[in-house]
C-alpha cells in the first residue's frame, strides 16, 4: 500500500525557496531526511508537529505542490531530487560568476550544501553550457604556483589537486610549465636566510625545509652550491 503526504501549506520564503509544511510522521521524514540539501536542516521551520521541506519556486510550481495536494511518498523524494538539481544548479551559476572552478572544485563546492548527485548533474549541466574552462582555469593556477610563487612541481601537483583537478590532469598542467628548480629553491632560501646555515643542524633544517615543499635532493644542492659559490 503506498505511503501518501498531504501538503498543509506552501509559501515562499527566505533564500528563494518554497518552505512546504506536510503532515509526514517522524519515520517517513526521517528516510526522507538524507535527501535534502544540509542547508534545509539548519531552518528554524515550525515548533509544531508538522514535517518541513524546501523546494525549488519553479519545480514547485510545476509539480502543483499546494495546500491539499496528497502525493506517494516515491513521487514526493522525485520532487526533491528535481529540485535539488534546479537548486544546485542556481548555485553554480552564482559561483562561477565570481570566479573559476575546476569541475572537481565545483562539486565539491556544491556538496557542501546539496547531495553529491545534484552537485554532480548541476557541475555536468555547467559544463555542458560551456561554462567551466577547465584547462585554461588549471594552466593559470599551474603557472601562479610554480612561477610566481616558486613551488615545486610536486607541491604544484598537491595543490592543483586540493583545487578538484585529477592526479593525471595536475601532472600534464605542471609538465606543460617551463620553470628553473633551482632558481625557485635559492629564491625560498633568500626569503627565509640572510645567508646559508654554517652549522650542521641549520643545514639540515633548511634542506628538510626544502624537501617538505618537494624539491630534490639534486636541486637543493644545486641551489646551495651556486649561493655557495656567488659568496
Amino acid at each position: 500500500m503506498s505511503e501518501y503526504i498531504t501538503v498543509i501549506s506552501a509559501k515562499r520564503v527566505r533564500g528563494g525557496v518554497v518552505s512546504v509544511k506536510t503532515d509526514m510522521d517522524e519515520y517517513l521524514y526521517a528516510e526522507i531526511k538524507g535527501l535534502l540539501p544540509r542547508a534545509d536542516g539548519r531552518r528554524t521551520g515550525s515548533t509544531d508537529e508538522y514535517r518541513h521541506i524546501y523546494l525549488n519556486p519553479a519545480v514547485a510550481e510545476s509539480h502543483g505542490i499546494k495546500p491539499g495536494a496528497r502525493l506517494e511518498y516515491e513521487e514526493l523524494t522525485a520532487i526533491i531530487e528535481e529540485s535539488n538539481f534546479a537548486r544546485a544548479k542556481s548555485k553554480a551559476l552564482f559561483l562561477l560568476t565570481g570566479r573559476d572552478y575546476s569541475s572537481g572544485g565545483l562539486v565539491k563546492k556544491l556538496c557542501e550544501s546539496f547531495p553529491r548527485g545534484a552537485a554532480e548533474s548541476a557541475c555536468s549541466e555547467m559544463l555542458r553550457l560551456g561554462l567551466i574552462h577547465e584547462e585554461d582555469f588549471g594552466r593559470r593556477l599551474a603557472e601562479e604556483y610554480i612561477c610566481r610563487k616558486g613551488m615545486s612541481r610536486r607541491h604544484a601537483v598537491i595543490k592543483l589537486k586540493e583545487k578538484g583537478f585529477d592526479g593525471e590532469t595536475a601532472e600534464a598542467l605542471v609538465s606543460g610549465i617551463e620553470h628553473d628548480p633551482v632558481e625557485s629553491i635559492r629564491r625560498l632560501i633568500a626569503a627565509k636566510y640572510k645567508e646559508i646555515p654554517s652549522d650542521a643542524a641549520g643545514r639540515r633544517k633548511m634542506y628538510a625545509m626544502l624537501y617538505r615543499k618537494g624539491f630534490s635532493a639534486a636541486d637543493i644542492s644545486a641551489a646551495v652550491g651556486e649561493i655557495s659559490y656567488d659568496e
